[in-house]
């Protein structure tokens, strides 16, 4: 797939904004497409610094893009960041975003600690209100969504998966959350998805959960891994419970996200992820955290089982890209936003909107 980018939103460390990142698409009814992100304020960029939820628009297919407005704003001790866009059947917006806010230390020998929980909003007028946020998950703790996350089935049910890690220990376990009442009130799902046990595991666990439906209605919920595969469970009751997480060998990757999405109009999956299977015959050159980031590649499903060869969309040996957003459009378009940073920079730092065409099938 050829690509080609149609908006840059690179950091400014100057004007205290070093990062742009996680954002997530959707269309309004007068066809314009919002898209909205995270905008770091502070000094560094960490995943913990200030940082607001705010917006572009396009009125033309995603070509030219508007400068930003701020959505929500972040708190004080804490931001606003990594949030997912969806159109719900009722024809309102769904917006979902992580805050997180910094918990002081009980006395001068305990650490402060970030608790992080999603919360939901919807605006019933095109994006130009919204209700106040409402946290999705009442016991605190450190709850993981990724950007671009959310999902509404067939019979209305709207899911959003989850990593969840305690205060002290980083190692993710996954649930999804589910609602049958247009998002008021949400439900665990009756399953974790744990990581493998022994002495192979990895300190990160199963992080970046991800859902996609497939043909026939069962469902498949993938997970970020440090095992050097994403891994995948399924679920044939509507993310009720979920099989035991096994890898998935056809996403090789490192401690990085997968995005996959369906075309509304052809049918078809669409995955994007860092690909580190020995195809490439390349190995990271550096030892990076991100080093395993260097390769954007796509590829094609007919039925989200069975994959095409990944294509590389993005490679540099300096720069990482992550965290990917997709949104297809009706003419056989599709945009994708992803990290983008690189060289002097971390890979989280920029942001990028690039469009590309949905091949014909083979």
């Amino acid at each position: 797939m050829t690509i080609r980018s149609v908006c840059e939103i690179p950091s400014d460390f100057a004007h205290k904004n070093p990062r742009n990142s996680e954002g997530a698409f959707v269309t309004l009814e007068d066809g314009r497409i919002a898209f909205f992100y995270t905008r770091y304020n502070g000094e560094h960029g960490n995943d913990d610094d200030t940082a607001d939820i705010v917006v572009r628009y396009s009125a033309d297919n995603g070509e030219t893009w508007s400068d930003y407005t701020i959505v929500f704003r972040g708190p004080a001790n804490g931001n606003a960041m990594s949030c997912s866009a969806l159109r719900l059947k009722d024809g309102r917006i769904m917006l979902v975003f992580l805050i997180k806010r910094r918990i002081k230390g009980m006395d001068a020998e305990t650490d402060d600690v970030m608790d992080c929980r999603p919360f939901a909003t919807f605006s019933s007028d095109e994006c130009r209100t919204w209700t106040t946020p409402r946290c999705m998950v009442r016991a605190p703790g450190y709850y993981v969504g990724n950007n671009d996350r959310l999902v509404q089935l067939a019979d209305g049910r709207i899911l959003y998966p989850v990593a969840f890690t305690t205060y002290v220990n980083f190692g993710g376990i996954d649930f999804v959350l589910r609602s049958d009442d247009g998002g008021a009130k949400w439900a665990w799902s009756e399953d974790w998805m744990l990581p493998p046990r022994g002495q192979a595991s990895h300190w990160s666990g199963l992080q970046e959960p991800g859902v996609a439906v497939l043909p026939g209605g069962a469902l498949m919920c993938w997970q970020r891994s440090g095992y050097g595969t994403q891994y995948k469970s399924f679920s044939v009751d509507c993310g009720m419970h979920w099989t035991p997480p096994i890898p998935a060998p056809e996403f090789a990757s490192m401690g990085s996200p997968l995005s996959l999405k369906r075309d509304p109009v052809t049918g078809r999956y669409l995955a994007v992820w860092n690909d580190i299977s020995p195809r490439w015959g390349v190995a990271p050159a550096s030892k990076r955290w991100d080093a395993f980031r260097r390769r954007l590649v796509v590829a094609w499903s007919d039925d989200g089982v069975a994959w095409s060869d990944p294509e590389t969309i993005e490679y540099d040996d300096e720069s990482g890209f992550c965290y990917t957003a997709i949104h297809f459009l009706p003419d056989g378009d599709v945009l994708l936003a992803y990290c983008c940073g690189g060289h002097e920079k971390g890979c989280l730092n920029d942001l990028r909107i690039v469009k590309g065409k949905v091949p014909p099938r083979v």
